[in-house]
């Protein structure tokens, strides 16, 4: 079984497509979807076969272990992409939210030193930004249950300022997709 395999040569745009068809399948209703999660495995299976050595569709393993609530595999994922330099910042960004929700304090590290870089975008920095909101609300809603008063963090007005910044973020611009069409 030594035989060279030979497959099906796929263009670039037709390669693009299928892409974007995960990614839209994915990020739909993230971090659930309207699709069946095997679904997009499977596409990403025959994706492989038709470009092996492009790393980058590892980002998407990230998501699909995200989606199933894989927080230790999906941080492992983004950390080596990160670690590759490879889909920055989006993998780090993506490694200190699966982080923060399996519950690992070092998130808190690496969202400091991602917000230091000079290469940030603004969806990173608002990611990052949306997981400090969400761990300090969960701590101020702890302390209201002792104290009786609920303070609003710092940290979820800037979220709020930022995102009114960028456009309103999340207005639902997104178009939905049937997902019927991926079974394969």
């Amino acid at each position: 079984m030594n035989q060279k395999r030979e497959y099906m040569d796929c263009s670039p745009e037709l390669f693009g497509a299928l892409i974007e068809l995960v990614r839209m399948s994915v990020v739909d209703q993230f971090p659930t979807t309207r699709v069946d999660i095997g679904d997009v495995e499977h596409l990403l299976e025959a994706m492989r076969t038709l470009r092996p050595n492009l790393a980058e569709l590892s980002l998407f393993d990230g998501f699909v272990h995200v989606v199933r609530g894989n927080w230790r595999e999906a941080a492992d994922v983004f950390g080596a992409l990160a670690g590759q330099s490879l889909c920055m910042p989006g993998s780090k960004a993506m490694m200190i939210y699966c982080l923060s929700s399996s519950g690992n304090a070092d998130w808190r590290i690496l969202a400091s030193q991602l917000l230091d870089e000079e290469a940030i975008t603004p969806e990173a920095r608002m990611l990052v930004h949306a997981v400090m909101a969400r761990n300090d609300v969960e701590q101020a809603g702890e302390l209201a249950m002792t104290s009786g008063e609920f303070v609003e963090p710092d940290s979820l007005r800037r979220l709020r300022e930022e995102s009114a910044d960028a456009g309103g973020g999340g207005n639902g611009s997104l178009v939905p997709l049937d997902g019927q069409y991926l079974r394969l």
